[in-house]
C-alpha cells in the first residue's frame, strides 16, 4: 500500500507541475491579448475568475458570460463562442476557435490568437517626408524661410537637411512571446512524454490477438493445466488500459483491493484475462496477466497485502515462488480467505504481474495448479 501511495503522490506532483505551466502560459496569452486589443485590466490575466472576466472583455462580450462558464455542458459552448469573438477582434478566422475542441492542438490556439500586430498598429505612410531638424535657413540664416522651397532673401533653393536615420523599434512583447513559446513546447512535450511513457503507447500499436505470437508479452505467461482432462480457458479478453483509468472486471472475477483498486490504472498498461474451466458448468478460475509500466508497478507483496486487508480478519498471507519449466522465476504470495484464494506472482525478468483467483473452495486446487504452471512459454491452448 505504501508503494501505491508513493505512486499516487508522484502523479499528483506531476499533475500540479503541468497545471502551473498551463496557468502561466494562459496568463501570458491573455495579458498579451489585452494589450493588443486595447483592453484595460491586463493584470486580471493572473487572477483566477477575473481572468475569465478579462477574456470576456477581450471578446467584447458581457461579463455575465463568466457565470455561464460554470454551467456544465453550456460552458463548453460558451467558451468556444468567446474565443470565436476573440478571433474576430484579432482579425482572424472564427473557425480557428473550433480547434479548441481538438486536443492537443487546442493548447496552441490561444497563442495563435495572440500572435500578430496589435489593433491599429502599422507603419507610417512612405509618402510622408521626415520632418526637418533645422531651425534656420541654410541660405540666409533666418528662421522665416524654414519650410519654404526657396529662400525669400537670397532666392536660393533650400536643400532640406537629411534627417537622422530612424531605427525600427523592436516589436513589443518579444520577451513575453519567447517565454510563452517555450511554455507551449514544454506543455506539449510534458503531455506527449506522459502519455507515451506511462500508458505504454507506441505508434501504430493495437491490441493483439491473445492467440497470436508469444512475443505479445502475455500469451506465454498463461498456464497450461497438467492434469487430464485439463482446465481450458472458456473466455479470453485483452484490454489496453489508459493512464489513470479505472480497471473494471466482471463481478467476482477479481479479488477486492480496497484503495489499491483506484491506483491499478496508474501502474498497468494492459491486462489479458481468461476463465479456466474443466467443464462448461463448472465455476471458473480466473487468470489475469498484467503488462505493467516498467518501474511503476508495486511489488506483488503490496498488491497481496491490499487483498489481505480487504479479506477481513480470517485472511492469511503465504509467500510462494514459482520456477517455470522454461526458466522463468516468479515471486509472490497466496492470499486465502474463507471463500476465496488468490495468487499474486511477480515475474523477476519482465514487467509482468499474474493474478490467479478462485471464488469456489472446490476449485482451490485448480487455482494452485495453474499458479504453479505460470510461464509455460507455449501460450493458451486452443
Amino acid at each position: 500500500m505504501a508503494e501505491i501511495q508513493t505512486e499516487l503522490t508522484k502523479y499528483l506532483i506531476e499533475g500540479l507541475a503541468l497545471g502551473v505551466l498551463i496557468y502561466v502560459y494562459l496568463g501570458i496569452v491573455l495579458s498579451t491579448l489585452a494589450r493588443k486589443t486595447a483592453t484595460p485590466g491586463g493584470g486580471m490575466a493572473w487572477v483566477p475568475i477575473l481572468n475569465m472576466l478579462l477574456m470576456c472583455r477581450i471578446a467584447r462580450k458581457p461579463g455575465a458570460y463568466v457565470f455561464l462558464l460554470f454551467v456544465p455542458f453550456v460552458n463548453l459552448v460558451v467558451f468556444v463562442m468567446i474565443w470565436m469573438a476573440i478571433a474576430r477582434v484579432r482579425g482572424k478566422s472564427p473557425a480557428l476557435a473550433l480547434l479548441l475542441l481538438v486536443p492537443p492542438v487546442s493548447i496552441i490556439v490561444p497563442w495563435i490568437m495572440a500572435s500578430g500586430p496589435a489593433i491599429g498598429a502599422g507603419s507610417a505612410p512612405a509618402s510622408v517626408a521626415p520632418p526637418s531638424h533645422s531651425t534656420q535657413c541654410p541660405a540666409c540664416g533666418r528662421a522665416e524661410c524654414v519650410g519654404d522651397e526657396f529662400c525669400g532673401y537670397t532666392g536660393q533653393r533650400i536643400v532640406p537637411l537629411e534627417a537622422p536615420p530612424v531605427h525600427a523599434a523592436a516589436p513589443p512583447g518579444i520577451a513575453a512571446k519567447a517565454l510563452a513559446g517555450v511554455l507551449v513546447l514544454a506543455v506539449i512535450a510534458f503531455m506527449a512524454f506522459g502519455l507515451l511513457s506511462r500508458s505504454g503507447a507506441t505508434f501504430g500499436r493495437s491490441a493483439p490477438d491473445p492467440y497470436a505470437a508469444a512475443s505479445d508479452g502475455t500469451r506465454a505467461e498463461f498456464p497450461v493445466d497438467s492434469l487430464s482432462p485439463p482446465a481450458r480457458p472458456a473466455a479470453v479478453v485483452r484490454r489496453e488500459i489508459s493512464l489513470g483509468s479505472r480497471v473494471e472486471f466482471p463481478p467476482g472475477a477479481f479479488p477486492a483491493l480496497g484503495l489499491a483498486d483506484q491506483a491499478l490504472g496508474f501502474i498497468v498498461r494492459s491486462v489479458t484475462s481468461a476463465d479456466y474451466r474443466v467443464g462448461a458448468p463448472d465455476p471458473p478460475v480466473y487468470v489475469h496477466v498484467f503488462e505493467t509500466v516498467p518501474g511503476k508497478a508495486p511489488p506483488a507483496e503490496g498488491l497481496a497485502r491490499s487483498m489481505l486487508a480487504a479479506g477481513g480478519a480470517s485472511a492469511d498471507l503465504t509467500p510462494v515462488r514459482v520456477q517455470s519449466p522454461r526458466g522463468g522465476i516468479y515471486d509472490g504470495f497466496r492470499v486465502r480467505t474463507e471463500q476465496t484464494v488468490s495468487y499474486v506472482l511477480d515475474k523477476k525478468s519482465a514487467p509482468i504481474l499474474i493474478v490467479v483467483y478462485a471464488t469456489d473452495p472446490p476449485r482451490w486446487m485448480l487455482a494452485g495448479r495453474l499458479a504453479q504452471n505460470s510461464g509455460n512459454d507455449t501460450g493458451i491452448p486452443r
